[in-house]
């Protein structure tokens, strides 16, 4: 309820934050496909809900919302130069999912808003401060390093290349310049994006 609270309110079109995706049926279809057939191969994926937003307020990004809620926007889309480094972007907000991250960061930060949960029954009351939350959010480095070992092992299982996330990863830095206070989600905690993606530039799984 919560998740699916804080994409409605993300989605209402005074806020300003999300805009219908504009991206072909087909090319999504390809993608839920392909994500689809990398949960197969690893039988390892939570239950989850992709959705494409376009969102010039946002920008390139994708994060995972409680419940299973993913989203990834246009913007990123287009910023990557094939499907594997989208997929290689979702499989850590997979991660991200799997963990429970974002429910986690924000039970830790809404205590108030979860004894009025808990009294009422009412997820609306501290759904509709959450895309603030959300938007500003920035996950622990040991959550961000499941994320990433997730991503990691389902990449190498999947007999996707590694170095699609590293790659993605780099371009969306540079995309927004270094500037922090825009920064995305998956760039946006530490360890810095180099120490991060150096795994994925290590480690590949012999495939056939």
């Amino acid at each position: 309820d919560l998740g699916k609270q804080t994409l409605d309110t993300l989605d209402h079109e005074k806020l300003g934050y999300f805009e219908p995706s504009k991206l072909p049926l087909a090319k999504q279809q390809a993608i839920l496909t392909e994500l689809k057939s990398l949960c197969a191969k690893t039988n390892d994926c939570p239950a989850y809900q992709l959705n494409f937003r376009k969102s010039p307020a946002i920008g390139a990004n994708a994060f995972a919302l409680p419940g299973g809620y993913m989203v990834i926007t246009d913007e990123l889309i287009a910023l990557a130069k094939n499907d594997d480094e989208i997929i290689a972007v979702l499989a850590h907000e997979l991660g991200h999912v799997q963990g429970r991250h974002a429910l986690r960061q924000t039970l830790q930060g809404t205590v108030s808003g979860l004894i009025i949960i808990a009294i009422t029954g009412d997820v609306s009351s501290i759904a509709s401060g959450l895309p603030a939350l959300m938007m500003n959010m920035s996950y622990t480095r040991e959550l961000e390093t499941e994320a990433d070992n997730y991503s990691l092992q389902s990449l190498n299982t999947a007999c996707i290349p590694t170095k699609s996330f590293a790659t993605l990863l780099l371009r969306l830095e540079k995309s927004h310049g270094g500037d922090k206070t825009s920064i995305p989600e998956m760039i946006s905690s530490h360890p810095d994006t180099k120490t991060r993606i150096i795994p994925f530039l290590k480690n590949h799984a012999a495939c056939t």
